[in-house]
């Protein structure tokens, strides 16, 4: 699962992985194993939007998780 943030502020990247780790100890509380989890904090670095508005801004405020099957 990877954590990211707008590019706004300082210390996205540790904002970034934090929201990952927060995730991830969620899924593991509800079975995942932890093995399974591999959080990862992008900060600011793979937006989704432009950050030109406080609206682009905030859809770039996310947490993803990616599945592969095993």
């Amino acid at each position: 699962m990877g954590g990211h943030t707008d590019n706004t502020g300082s210390g996205n990247y540790e904002l970034s992985a934090a929201d990952a780790l927060i995730v991830g100890e969620a899924m593991i509380a509800r079975g995942v194993p932890r093995e399974a989890i591999s959080p990862v904090g992008y900060g600011p670095s793979k937006p989704l939007a432009d950050n030109a508005t406080e609206a682009s801004r905030a859809a770039n405020r996310l947490t993803t998780v990616r599945w592969a099957q095993q």
